[in-house]
């Protein structure tokens, strides 16, 4: 099992420079004060991505819809800057757990948002910084550690996902998984859009924004079990839930499966 989480140092390496987002603030402000956003179990199991203080320039800067950008595709754009990707492959390398969570705020895998021929892409996520996600890929790849799954959220939907060595080749090796949660209130983009997005994208395995909810992991040893609970309404305090789908991520098999 992974063991209860302590909770550690808001910066890993002291004040961010710049073009890097912050660990442990949790408002937008460079240099902020808010909730930690980094924790850290014991061995090592759990790595926490940033969830605030980005820099207007380099760092993570809102989103908007894009279709020919180049700067989208720039080397130098970053989530997490320097020093955070250093501590986290730093992290990985020497983790011995036999799971990885990466806990982080927004949608990792790659989502082409433009039916047919062409491309689209949300530049809020990580679709608009490619060139990072491929480092933060090759990162998981390179240390070997042991099954990476990541755990996102910001689209106010449930998704399940593979994150594919390439991934905008769907056929490359499966890398890590990913499981993103509903919000618990805030309505999400029509499910007509959604699908669509799925039947485009064939490294969604789920994306279903018509429920509110959250996402509840159950671990040990062997497997990885995710169960994306849905509650019936958001109007009555005493609603009601039930499990609108269930995913497992066996041991050594990077990808999730339903269960």
């Amino acid at each position: 099992m992974v063991p209860t989480p302590g909770v550690g140092t808001s910066d890993p390496g002291g004040s961010a420079g710049p073009g890097e987002g912050r660990l442990g603030t949790g408002r937008g402000e460079e240099g902020g004060q808010g909730t930690p956003t980094h924790q850290e179990g014991p061995a090592g199991s759990h790595r926490a991505l940033p969830g605030g203080g980005r820099d207007r320039k380099k760092g993570r800067s809102g989103g908007n819809r894009v279709t020919d950008c180049p700067e989208r595709v720039e080397p130098g754009r970053t989530m997490l800057g320097e020093r955070q990707e250093q501590w986290l492959e730093a992290g990985l390398s020497s983790s011995e757990t036999s799971w990885n969570l990466l806990g982080q705020g927004t949608v990792m895998t790659y989502i082409d948002e433009l039916p047919g021929p062409g491309e689209r892409f949300w530049t809020d996520n990580w679709n608009g910084y490619p060139a990072a996600r491929q480092q933060l890929l090759e990162t998981l790849s390179s240390t070997q550690a042991a099954n990476p799954v990541v755990l996102s959220g910001d689209i106010h939907a449930f998704l399940a996902a593979n994150l594919n060595q390439i991934p905008q080749q769907p056929d490359s090796p499966v890398v890590a998984s990913e499981f993103a949660t509903t919000s618990i209130s805030s309505q999400a983009t029509p499910q007509k859009s959604l699908d669509r997005r799925g039947r485009d994208n064939p490294n969604l395995l789920l994306l279903d924004g018509r429920y509110r909810g959250y996402l509840r992991l159950d671990l040990d040893r062997q497997r990885l079990r995710a169960d994306m609970v849905a509650m019936d309404t958001v109007s009555r305090a005493r609603s009601g839930s039930h499990v609108l789908a269930s995913f497992v991520v066996e041991n050594g098999v990077p990808g999730p499966r339903v269960a």
